[in-house]
Order: structure tokens, then C-alpha cells, then sequence
């Protein structure tokens, strides 16, 4: 065991999201997460409570007791977290999240907190940013789906997601965002069999067509079982959580081993395969005609020759259309004739007879252009940006363009919003990226205060529009005020504890599923409450308790759970026994917490929150929010 530094701190110049880096963890989730919370004082003091009294003080090192006191808000209630100061170092480095400055370490410090809350660093790798949002503020997760709300192309829809964007971080609130990794559309004479498959606890996306000689499967039992030779097996798998997060690290392709779904390939994708011995993937990204160009062709050139022997292949060699750029699997026997055979069939490269996977229509995306390290096995996108990756929003603005006085009574503003990376770097290159010729639009001063730097340090502003244009996701975190004495909108929460529980006794049975099973639905939990308002708009939280995965509690995961909500008469008191009419209900989703925003009339209404399966058991905890109070029970 080392000293680290001569000069430890706590704080070093006071707190910023420049303080935190990613290391070698898959968690940008967190990063993303601790990224928001550094901008916000009022929110960092409460998850670090008496940061002063545990700094490092050189006039006094007696007082120093080596422990560090962090709060998380989990399942309803603050919780008290104490941690030694002992951090995983490698060359006397940090291996995880860690500051510019090598003796500041409240990001080291945070991550080992919440670690342990976990049950190891390595329950961090991959994970939802909404879950830490809510464990650092106690506030309340909603999730935007932009392609959904078609935010791209609406300008009315995209002007009022700016507003609630703009309010939601003018209160305080946090907000992440991520850009989707996307399963491709299927084409009419190819459709995808399945879209995800599961192995172990966590659902990988399929990021290539499966023709109808691979079977339908949901696990890797499943797909073993109807697979009929090695070459089925072989399927090329995008390793990210839900929310694309990144999971463990290694190439998702069972190449070098026919017959394997689940074996991951410590292979690098950008060696330079030159001999059939060599069993690394190599990945060559030209324009067809072999000709150099941006990243665009996402397939590994590593094709199998027979069932034991592989060999690289140039697919752009001698290539001049996209038809020429498919290579014919058969028994070549040399490097050339692999090289030289080719098909013009339909544009995709065989990697085996049964599993052939398109070349992406020269998309501007590679997944391993100059991969050396786990964040370059991210897509990263020509503009800077990076699919499958949380970004924190660390300021969102209206800026006003020109100079002097002209600005002054100019009425045109833009619409801005500035992120940050969590590894530091890798920035937005496009419109009104730190180093583009639009500032020139804006008063040094404007910029001065906008904070525009050259620097490549992970933080960048965009337009409203282009956010819009690449980014999929949001995540808006409320805080939700129940202040009386706030000038803005005061809410008012209800808070139920309950648990669903298997019982065979129909009238004891609180686990009957979701409402397909028309049978046990009303025999979940049910709880009624009022609106007394004309109109009122409730937000609702149902969350279960957390089932991570832990090298201690073995392999588990979230159950799939939500609500439904049926308006009922007015004097009713006692549980449904018979379905009323369904106004409203959530998405079911295996996540930690499910949120509904409703406008609901007048009247009162019954909430049943259920698993979407029959049977299932585990406490879950529901909030609901009102403008006046509803007197949930």
C-alpha cells in the first residue's frame, strides 16, 4: 500500500464536472450522473454531508480518521454510507473514476461510496443514469423518448420539449441524455427474427439479421438447442445494457469460436491481420473501390474458411460497387482466393452460411475504428459523438446572437444546450462546437459567460435542433417541491409502502400480474386516490427494490412491473372486484421505476400496481404527486 499524493484533498478549487473522469469501468451512467449532481451545491452537499469537517487539514492531520461519510436517497429514505480511504490503483494510478487534479479525490471517493452500496465495483459496470440521478437528488426520473415524440422533424413539439428542458434545469433538476444504439429496420425480404436474446441477466440487442434458418430464442440454451451446426451459432452480439450502457468489455463476436454465443473474444479489432494464423479481427473502413475514407463499414473482416480455419480479407479490394463488396463463403484455400471470389448476390458479407450481416449502407458510424481501448468499442459517430453513451447536460440556455447594442435589442435567440462527455474528451465537432466559426455570431462577452473554451475537455454546446437531430434519449430528474413558502409550483406527495405477495387463497393473493390475466389482476394492491381539481396533472412513480446483480446475491434481475389507473365512482372505499373504466397506465419495463405524468378530471381513481407476470413477488414503493392533496390510501 502507497501514498497516492503528499497533498490530498477532498475538494481542490471547489467542486465542477471537469473534476470527474471515467476509468476503467463500464459506468459512464454514473459519471454522467455525478457529472449533474457536481453542478448543483444545494444537491452535492446532501450526498456529501460535512465536507468541510472531512477534508484534509495539514494544520491539523490528527483530526484526519481516514473514513468518509457519503448519503444516497434509496428506496424512499436517506441513507448513510461510511467508506475507508482506500482506492484501486494500478502503477500507483487510479483504475476508476478519478480528477484532473491527482490530489483531489471526491469522485474516487463518491463512486467507492455508492460501490458499496452496490455490493462491488463491478455491479457499477453498466446501469441506468435515472437510478443515480434519484439515488443523489431523491427527486423523481422521467424519460423522453425524442424519435418517439418525432422532435426532429416537429418544430412545435421541439420548441416545447426545450421549454420543459429549460424549467426542469432552471429548478434545479438534472438531466442526462444518450443517442440509442438501434437495431437496423428489417428490408421485406429479410425481416429480423428477433431483436434481443438474453444471456444471463443481461438482454443483448441484436445487431445483425437473422435469417429464418436461426430459430426464434430467448436464451443461450435455447439458442444451443435448435442450433444445427456451429456456424448457427454464430451471431454478432452489441453488448449493451438497457439505455445503451456499455457491458463488459471484450469483442462481441464469437468468431474464433464456432459454437459460442456467451464467449467473449479478448481479441483487438484493429490489429493488422496479415496471415491465415492470425485469428484477430480486422476491421478496414473504405469507400467501395477501396479508396480511404470516414469510418463507414461496421463488419469485422475476419470470415471463416472452414469450420477450424479463418483467414482476413480485404473486402474493398479490387471493389467498385456495393455489390463487389460482398465475399463468397466457400472452401478457399489461400489468402487470394478468399480475396478474389466474390458474389453479387445482395450486399451483405457471409460470416458463416446461415448468419449473414449487412454492411450498413455505409452509415457515418464504426464500432471500432482505431479501437484499442473499452471506450472506442462504443459507435462513434463522423460529428464527435458517441452512440450507446451518457452524456451529462450541464446548461441549458437562450442565447442571444450578434454585438454591442444591436444584441442588446435583437429579439432572435437560440436555443442551446451544453453537455459533457464522462471521459473527458470526444466532443461535439459539429455547428457551434467550441472551436466553430458560429461564435463569431455571439459577443465575447456571451461567450465569456457561456463558458466557451477550446479545450478538449469532454464539455460542449449544440443547438436545440441538432440535439434533437442525433440525440434519442432524455432523462429529466425533478426535484419535487413540497415547499409552501417556493415562488414556483409546490406539489403535493403521497408516499405508499407495499409489497407484492403470492398467496393461494385468491383474497389474500397481492401478485395476480398485469391485466392480461383478467383473472388475478384485481388481486394486486390497490390503492385510491382523489383529484379536486377540474383538472389536474399527477405525476406518479411506481419503484421496486433493486435487484443488481452482485457477485454475493448471485445472478438476478428487475422484475417487469407497472400500474394501471381506473377512474371509479365517488364513494366507493373498498377494492375493486370488478374492472372499472381504465383511464390511464404505465409502459411495463424491467427497470428499477416506471413514471406517468397525467392530466386526470375531476373524480376519484384507483392505482393498481402490478408485475407483468402472475406469481411474482417483491416490495415496491409508490409516489404520487398532486397539485392539492389527493388522500392517497
Amino acid at each position: 500500500m502507497v501514498e497516492l499524493c503528499g497533498g490530498p484533498h477532498l475538494f481542490v478549487d471547489g467542486i465542477s464536472a471537469h473534476d470527474l473522469h471515467q476509468g476503467q469501468l463500464g459506468n459512464c451512467w454514473f459519471v454522467a450522473a455525478c457529472s449533474s449532481l457536481a453542478s448543483r451545491e444545494s444537491l452535492w452537499q446532501k450526498v456529501i454531508p460535512d465536507w468541510k469537517e472531512q477534508e484534509w487539514d495539514q494544520e491539523k492531520p490528527e483530526s484526519y480518521a481516514g473514513i468518509f461519510h457519503f448519503r444516497f436517497w434509496r428506496f424512499g429514505e436517506w441513507v448513510d454510507v461510511v467508506i475507508d480511504d482506500r482506492l484501486p490503483t494500478v502503477d500507483n494510478q487510479l483504475v476508476y473514476c478519478h480528477s484532473n487534479d491527482p490530489n483531489e479525490f471526491w469522485s474516487a471517493l463518491v463512486e467507492k461510496a455508492y460501490a458499496k452500496v452496490y455490493g462491488c465495483y463491478e455491479a457499477l459496470d453498466g446501469g441506468n443514469t435515472a437510478d443515480a440521478l434519484v439515488d443523489f437528488t431523491g427527486g423523481v426520473s422521467e424519460p423522453v423518448d425524442l424519435l418517439e415524440g418525432h422532435m426532429a422533424s416537429d418544430e412545435a413539439a421541439r420548441n416545447q420539449m426545450f421549454e420543459r428542458v429549460l424549467k426542469v434545469h432552471n429548478r434545479d433538476g438534472l438531466i442526462s441524455c444518450s443517442i440509442r444504439v438501434l437495431t437496423p429496420s428489417p428490408s421485406p425480404s429479410h425481416p429480423l427474427i428477433s431483436c434481443s436474446i438474453r444471456v444471463g441477466p443481461h438482454p443483448l440487442t441484436l445487431c445483425v439479421y437473422l435469417y429464418p434458418c436461426v430459430p426464434q430464442a430467448s436464451t443461450i440454451e435455447d439458442m444451443e438447442a435448435t442450433a444445427t451446426a456451429p456456424e448457427d451459432m454464430e451471431a454478432c452480439l452489441d453488448c449493451h445494457h438497457p439505455g445503451g450502457h456499455r457491458g463488459p468489455p471484450g469483442l462481441c463476436v464469437s468468431l474464433c469460436v464456432p459454437g459460442s454465443l456467451c464467449t467473449y473474444a479478448p481479441v483487438s479489432l484493429c490489429s493488422q491481420a496479415t496471415t491465415l494464423e492470425d485469428m484477430e479481427a480486422r476491421l478496414d473502413c473504405h469507400h467501395p473501390g477501396g479508396h480511404g475514407g470516414p469510418p463507414g463499414l461496421c463488419v469485422s473482416l475476419c470470415v471463416p474458411v472452414s469450420l477450424c480455419t479463418y483467414a482476413p480479407v480485404s473486402l474493398c479490394s479490387q471493389a467498385t460497387t456495393l455489390e463487389d463488396m460482398e465475399a463468397r463463403l466457400d472452401c478457399a484455400t489461400t489468402l487470394e482466393d478468399m480475396e478474389a471470389r466474390l458474389d453479387c448476390v445482395c450486399p451483405c458479407v457471409y460470416l458463416c452460411p446461415c448468419v449473414p450481416v449487412p454492411l450498413c449502407t455505409y452509415a457515418p458510424v464504426s464500432l471500432c475504428s482505431q479501437a484499442t481501448t473499452i471506450e472506442d468499442m462504443e459507435a462513434r459517430l463522423d460529428c464527435g459523438l458517441v452512440k450507446g453513451h451518457a452524456y451529462a447536460v450541464t446548461d441549458v440556455k437562450k442565447v442571444r446572437l450578434g454585438h454591442g447594442l444591436l444584441a442588446f435589442f435583437k429579439s432572435e435567440k437560440l436555443q442551446m444546450i451544453r453537455m459533457r462527455n464522462p471521459w473527458g474528451e470526444k466532443e461535439w465537432g459539429g455547428p457551434w462546437s467550441d472551436s466553430s466559426e458560429e461564435w463569431n455570431k455571439v459577443s465575447k462577452s456571451e461567450r465569456e459567460k457561456l463558458g466557451v473554451t477550446v479545450q478538449d475537455d469532454g464539455e460542449f454546446w449544440m443547438t436545440f435542433d441538432d440535439f434533437c437531430q442525433y440525440f434519442t434519449d432524455l432523462i429529466l430528474c425533478r426535484l419535487i417541491n413540497t415547499s409552501y413558502l417556493s415562488i414556483h409550483k409546490t406539489w403535493e406527495e403521497e408516499v405508499m409502502r407495499g409489497s407484492w405477495a403470492q398467496r393461494h387463497d385468491p383474497l389474500r393473493n397481492r401478485a395476480g400480474g398485469c391485466i392480461n390475466h383478467k383473472a388475478s389482476f384485481l388481486q394486486n394492491p390497490q390503492y385510491v386516490f382523489d383529484v379536486k381539481k377540474v383538472e389536474d396533472e399527477v405525476l406518479i412513480c411506481l419503484q421496486q427494490k433493486e435487484k443488481r446483480a452482485t457477485p454475493k446475491d448471485g445472478k438476478s434481475e428487475n422484475l417487469a412491473i407497472g400500474f394501471d389507473i381506473h377512474r371509479v365512482e365517488l364513494n366507493r372505499k373498498y377494492r375493486m372486484h370488478t374492472a372499472q373504466q381504465k383511464v390511464a397506465g404505465s409502459i411495463y419495463i424491467n427497470s428499477r421505476c416506471v413514471f406517468l405524468r397525467k392530466e386526470l378530471k375531476e373524480g376519484r381513481y384507483v392505482i393498481i400496481p402490478t408485475t407483468f407476470d402472475p406469481g411474482q413477488q417483491g416490495d415496491f414503493l409508490l409516489r404520487v404527486f398532486t397539485d392539492v392533496p389527493s388522500d392517497c390510501k
